[in-house]
């Protein structure tokens, strides 16, 4: 999804696999879709294709025992990016620069905790910078009209503001008035 905040990440995944996976574990741990092909791959026994290593990881030992492991998730669409490391949250915004949220405690995401917990920040920062360094370009991007909703959608969350527009029609109404 294109929103880096919680509302646009937490959503159900449901794992069915009789004599593998036992009924009734929950998993609380932090999980992406980019885990799918790694875990098909490896419940299939195949490799996966060509040199590049997977994004994602194999979920089906984490499914089976229900105990998670810790990992950082990372995202970057267009001029925004984050990081998830256990509780916390790094959202960078181009142009506003980073807020740190302790999901822990706030899981609405309107308390930057930056000054709180400097030594995270820092290190998520770094974490994040060295991440984004390692990708390439991307090959593809979101329409502008788009890219500029998703844009003052993040600004607005950043701020703890309403957005002014979510749709393309409705930023061109705000923009004649």
């Amino acid at each position: 999804k294109g929103n880096k905040f919680e509302g646009g990440h937490r959503v159900p995944f449901f794992v069915v696999w009789e004599g593998k996976v036992p009924a009734g574990v929950r998993f609380d741990g932090l999980c992406s879709s980019l885990d799918i092909l790694a875990t098909a791959l490896a419940a299939a026994g195949a490799e996966a294709p060509g040199s590049r290593p997977l994004d994602g990881i194999d979920l089906v030992p984490i499914l089976a025992s229900g105990v998670p492991v810790r990992r950082q998730l990372y995202w970057r669409k267009d001029r925004m990016a984050a990081l998830r490391d256990g509780p916390y949250k790094l959202i960078r915004l181009e142009g506003m620069g980073y807020r740190l949220y302790d999901l822990s405690a706030d899981l609405g995401e309107t308390v930057d905790v930056r000054d709180q917990y400097p030594d995270q920040f820092r290190a998520m920062v770094a974490d994040l910078v060295q991440w984004d360094r390692e990708l390439v370009s991307p090959m593809w991007v979101e329409d502008e009209a788009w890219s500029a909703v998703t844009y003052e959608i993040h600004r607005a969350l950043m701020q703890n503001e309403v957005p002014r527009y979510r749709t393309p029609a409705q930023k061109a109404a705000v923009e004649s008035r």
